[in-house]
Order: structure tokens, then sequence, then C-alpha cells
């Protein structure tokens, strides 16, 4: 009652905003929580905490005296969930009007179980819970409810399973969509794998060698037999791929649409991220219809020599057998990737292009390290690797013509906004020296893909036209040109007549049909 109490009362956080409302919200709160008991009324204190603006909760404390002294008897508690310590954890609980509740704990807080339970227990509208657990005590969290109906996202991160993975044993989540679990993965309980999870992410604790412990050609078993799965998305973050129980064996067929691996090297790992995918390439049998995406951590795997990532690449290609594309950026992911890679089932099938396998380098376009990796390869393993699609995710493009001038077979090219311009200069001079230069600028590219960025929303379009007329005049023309559907607003009818008359222009709407992003 209480808590559905709060609901009704914090309506968002832009209600701050508004004079007087902070002191309004304290006043009914006051005569809410009056006769509550000192024991709920702590946990409410520590939710509000933490999910009211700093501003408001000052009014607030000021006017229920009563959760200031409740402050005053929780020191400890106070300095481990402060949130002015970077290493500090977060409590939240996001209250809406409406019937969608959030429960969240950072990683550093270390976390009573009953609170859990009190919380599941009084929130009936929960839909989504994120817990970082660690727990002090050797006894096990106690059971979860036997039915959780609404929830549709669950993310837990606990130190060892034996401190969290009793609460699941039986624990039913009929809705659930999301799961998201990082603890050790030997006994997760098949009842997990429901129907309707669609999203799934696994992962060893970041913070402890959990590897050790970890049949991972067992797990990949069971990962494998999960046919519900729209996508699977397994984050391998301290697991070292040369683990024993790796090599016995080639690992099953993982017959899923995608297939997501994070290496991040623990720290008692000697091999490289390089050597760690091979290792797992080689022995994971990858159906071509499975879109594999390798990501390498710039923090982690910076010391990598970029020639490393040569077998890999070639790796790749022979197991899909369609194409190899990379995505350059130290940002994981990237608004570009959000915007324009599928992310659901169903828009892989309506996406005008459907990578086969993406690798995520660890620099930037205008790292040096990256631009030397593409000039030193020789340009018949450029051909073998058959890059069909470039994904530039950077603001600047200094090294233009450094970078491409080896990617000859690019078809599918993806930029900002804030790149157009750079292209077209590129582009144009590109052209302006095909007379004597035997291999003119990216001559198999198709389809450009523009997207959308904070900082430049206009396309030059004058500019855009010449550059492309001049292109097909020396006969390399633009089959299409994909928009973002938030550039329409900016450009006029007479500019887009111009370049219609000159390439296929279509919009990408902003959601994607069904309300998803597209590629």
């Amino acid at each position: 009652m209480a808590l559905d109490r709060l609901g009704e009362l914090v309506q968002g956080e832009n209600q701050w905003s508004q004079t007087g409302a902070a002191r309004k919200l304290a006043e009914n709160l006051q005569k809410t929580v009056v006769k509550l008991p000192t024991e709920i009324l702590s946990e409410i204190f520590l939710i509000c905490r933490y999910s009211l603006p700093s501003s408001g909760w000052m009014q607030i404390t000021q006017i229920c005296h009563r959760w200031r002294q409740i402050a005053l008897q929780l020191p400890r508690l106070w300095n481990q969930i402060n949130l002015s310590r970077p290493t500090a954890g977060e409590y939240h609980l996001a209250l809406t009007k409406k019937t969608v509740l959030h429960l969240r704990t950072g990683q550093g807080l270390y976390f009573w179980p009953s609170l859990l339970d009190k919380c599941l227990q009084m929130m009936t509208r929960v839909v989504s819970i994120n817990l970082a657990l660690h727990c002090q005590s050797s006894s096990p969290v106690p059971p979860l409810p036997a039915c959780v109906s609404p929830l549709r996202s669950f993310c837990v991160k606990a130190t060892t399973d034996n401190n969290f993975i009793g609460a699941f044993k039986t624990c039913k989540f009929p809705d659930i969509r999301e799961l998201y679990l990082a603890f050790c993965l030997n006994n997760i309980p098949p009842c997990l794998f429901g129907s309707t999870l669609t999203h799934l992410t696994l992962c060893g604790f970041p913070l402890y060698p959990v590897a050790e412990s970890l049949d991972f050609t067992s797990f990949m078993d069971t990962l494998s037999r999960l046919s519900n799965l729209e996508y699977l998305r397994l984050q391998d973050v301290v697991l070292a791929i040369k683990d024993h129980s790796l090599s016995k064996s080639p690992l099953p067929t993982i017959s899923l649409p995608r297939l997501r691996i994070f290496a991040l090297k623990s720290p008692s790992t000697t091999s490289s991220s390089c050597d760690l995918y091979l290792d797992l390439l080689s022995k994971v049998d990858i159906p071509p219809t499975t879109n594999v995406y390798i990501h390498f951590h710039g923090e982690i795997n910076r010391q990598d020599n970029p020639g490393k990532f040569l077998p890999i690449l070639k790796l790749l290609g022979q197991l899909t057998k369609r194409q190899v594309c990379i995505e350059s950026t130290s940002t994981l992911p990237h608004p570009l990737a959000i915007k324009f890679w599928p992310t659901r089932g169903d828009s892989v099938n309506t996406s005008p292009i459907r990578p086969a396998s993406v690798i995520t380098l660890p620099w930037g376009l205008s790292d040096p390290a990256l631009m030397r990796f593409f000039d030193e390869l020789p340009m018949e393993d450029v051909e073998l690797l058959d890059l069909k699609r470039f994904v530039i995710a950077a603001d600047d493009m200094r090294e233009w013509e450094l970078l491409f001038k080896r990617l000859t077979s690019v078809k599918d090219l993806i930029l900002g906004t804030a790149l157009v311009n750079s292209f077209l200069r590129g582009l144009r001079k590109k052209l302006d020296s095909d007379i004597t230069d035997t291999v003119p600028f990216m001559p198999l590219l198709e389809n450009v893909y523009i997207h959308a960025q904070e900082n430049t929303q206009i396309l030059p379009m004058q500019s855009l036209v010449d550059g492309l007329l001049a292109r097909r005049s020396c006969g390399y023309p633009l089959n299409t040109i994909y928009l973002d559907g938030q550039l329409r607003g900016g450009i006029q009818p007479e500019d887009m007549d111009k370049l219609e008359t000159v390439v296929t222009v279509v919009f990408i709407p902003e959601d994607g049909p069904n309300g998803r992003s597209i590629t």
C-alpha cells in the first residue's frame, strides 16, 4: 500500500522542475508514512533516497523528520551506498504512475537478501530487476517467489553461485523476455529458459576468476538446445578460452540467428584475445546462417598487434562463407550499431543488408594502429577478406584515403552526418585522379547509409548531388542512399528532387517497422 501510494505521488523526474513540487510531495509523503513501522519505513527511505533528485530529497528530509532520524541510525549503510563515491552502488526504484516498476542495485552494494524478498512481496507490478549482489555471508539467498508473473527483464550479478543460485530452484518466470546472469554458470536451472525468453546474456562475474570451475563444453551444449531463442548474446567476460575443457572435443553446433562473443581476458591469462578467439572459433561449429559478432575491448586488448586480427578475419570468412564486416569503434555498442544493426528477429528479414560476421576493433578510425593494420595488409589478403560492409564510427576522418584505398570490395558504407563532407571530399579527390590511378575509390560501393548525429543534422545536399554525379560520370554509380528519418525535416523538396535524379533515396524510419530499429 505504501509503495502504491508513492507510485501515485512520484510522476517522474521532470516533476522537480516545477516550483514547489518537491515540497508538496514531501508534505504528502509525511502524511502517508507517519504510521508505518520503522522497518518498512527504512526500506522506503532507501528507495526514495536514490530515486529522487538531490534537490527534491533535501526538501523531503527537511519536512519528514522521522526519515532524518532513520538516516542517522544507518551510518554504515549510508556510507556503503552513498552515490557520491565512485565505487559505491546504487539502489534505485523508479516509481511511476503507470504499471511499470524497476528495481536496480549497483555493483558496490552489499545487499541483504531479506530486502529483495520483501520488495518482491510488496511490488506486484515489478517488470524489471537489476541486482548486483555481494553476499558476505555463506548462507544462500532465500528462494524467490514461486511465480513472478509480470517480470519481463531480470539481471543478476552475484559473486558466486553458492550465494544466489538457490534462489532460482523453485522460481518460474512465465513472462520473462530478457535474462542476464553473471555468476558461475555450471548450475543454471533449466526452468529459467522459458518459451518466452528471447534475449539471454550469460557471463562469469567480472571480478572473480570463475573460469577455472566452468565446464564450457557442457555449457555450450546446453545453449545449443535452446531453440526458442531469437538471439543469443553470449558475453564471455573472464572465461579463459584456452581452458582445458574446451580443447577436448569440438563444440556442438550453435544454430542461432546471432552469436555475440566478448573476450575480456582474466588477469591470469597469458594468451592474447586473438589467440582466445582463434581457439574458440576453430572448435565451434557455426552455421553459415549465424551472425557472429566478435568484440575486442580497447582497454583490455590495445596491446595486441593489429596484424593478429587477420587470421580471425580469414577464419570467420571461411566459417560463415558469406561476408565479413568490420566496425571500428572504442565504445560498445556504438550509436551507429544500435541504429543500423538488426536487433530483433523480425527486423533481420526486412533489413537492407545482413552482415554475417562483424569484427569490432578497439581503436578509433583516426588511430595510427588501425591505419597501419589496413595499410600493411597484402592485397591478396584484403581480397580474401571480402569486406563488403564498413561502419564508420567516428567523428573525424583525417586519414580517409589511407584507410579506404585498400578496401576495394566494400559495397555498403555506414557513416554519420558529421562525416558526409569528409566522405565527399575523399570521393571527389579520388575521382579526379582516376585517369592515372589503377585502383579507383571504392569501386564496388553500392549503398551508403547516413545516420543523423546530434552535432550535425543538416546534409550538404548540393555537394552530395555533385559528388554522386561525378562518380556516375566516371562509371561508378551508387544504387541507393539510406537516410535517417530524422534528416527528412531538414531537406528542402527541390533538393530532394535533385538527389533522386542521381540515386534512389530511402528514408529509414526512426523506429523501424513494428517499432524496432532496422539496418
